[in-house]
Parts: C-alpha cells; sequence; structure tokens
C-alpha cells in the first residue's frame, strides 16, 4: 500500500473506496522502520448500519429478491413468512422445525442468498438481469443436485420429496 513514502492503492471501484483514498490522503504513510508495525481497523456504528441497510435490501426486501423469496418459501411449507432483516432470516433458519426440515431450510437460504448476491454482481458488472424466475429455477436445481447427492444418507432421505411437495 506505501512502498517507499507515498500512497500505493489501486482505482478505487466504490464509493467507500473513495472516501478511504481521500482519508489517507490526509494522513502520511508509515515510515519504514526496524520495529514490527502494528495496523488496527475500525469501523463506526453508521458505516456498520449502512452495510446493514444495504444488505437487507439487496437480499430480503428489494422487489426483485423478495419475489425470488416469495418462490423459495413455499417449498419451505412457509408461504406466509417475510423477512425484513437479517435477523428475522437467522431466526428462522434457527427455529425448530419438524423432521430434517431445519436442514433443507438451510440448504434453501445458502442457495437463495448465493443466487441473489450472484444476480447482483451480474447486474454491477455486466448489466445483465435475469428474471427472478429463472433465478427460482437455478436456485430449485441446485437445492435438488444437492439432496440427490446427499441421498443415501439418512438425514436426508425424506427432503427431497418435502421441497418437491410444494412445487
Amino acid at each position: 500500500a506505501c512502498p517507499g513514502n507515498s500512497w500505493n492503492l489501486p482505482h478505487p471501484r466504490t464509493d467507500n473506496e473513495v472516501l478511504l483514498h481521500a482519508h489517507l490522503t490526509t494522513v502520511a504513510p508509515p515510515m519504514q522502520t526496524t520495529s514490527e508495525d502494528k495496523y488496527f481497523w475500525r469501523v463506526d456504528g453508521a458505516q456498520l448500519n449502512k452495510f446493514s441497510a444495504a444488505r437487507n435490501h439487496i437480499l430480503l426486501t428489494c422487489g426483485y429478491s423478495s419475489e425470488i423469496w416469495r418462490l423459495v418459501l413455499p417449498r419451505l411449507a412457509s408461504p406466509n413468512v417475510c423477512f425484513m432483516n437479517w435477523t428475522e432470516l437467522l431466526s428462522w433458519i434457527k427455529e425448530p422445525a419438524s423432521g430434517n426440515v431445519s436442514i433443507l431450510k438451510k440448504i434453501a437460504t445458502q442457495s437463495t442468498v448465493h443466487h441473489i448476491w450472484r444476480q447482483r454482481n451480474n447486474i454491477l458488472h455486466n448489466q445483465v438481469l435475469i428474471p427472478p424466475n429463472t433465478v427460482f429455477r437455478i436456485i430449485d436445481r441446485e437445492v435438488r443436485n444437492i439432496l440427490l447427492g446427499r441421498r443415501d444418507k439418512r438425514k436426508y432421505t425424506t427432503l427431497l420429496s418435502s421441497w418437491l411437495q410444494f412445487t
């Protein structure tokens, strides 16, 4: 980050990186010494709250992600569930469920969050939007493949039929 006596940083790609660069220009770069340096990163609560709000919006509450969750949740016998924040999602995953449904909830949630995030990156970097029902079909195929790959394990024997029960 600072060979010699000046900052050497890559071009910023986000607003936060621009802010970091602007701040670093007001700070003298560390000088090379024979003693070991220690660096501590500090993030204030406002920045964390902005991150949480963005995460909640992108993964749970925007119209696009809400539509995907609307298609996924009936497969988990939870058609009326609506998550407003990350804490609610985690509480829902952890709540006791009959049989091995908690495993199915974890698999489906991981796949859903992953594919919503991939689609967010696809829009951001490639300006390509895949319709929510297409993303759901990708999630559905991934969940089926995970369950089929583990069908010989006792815990997973009934999960595929549970997933397919609400098609």
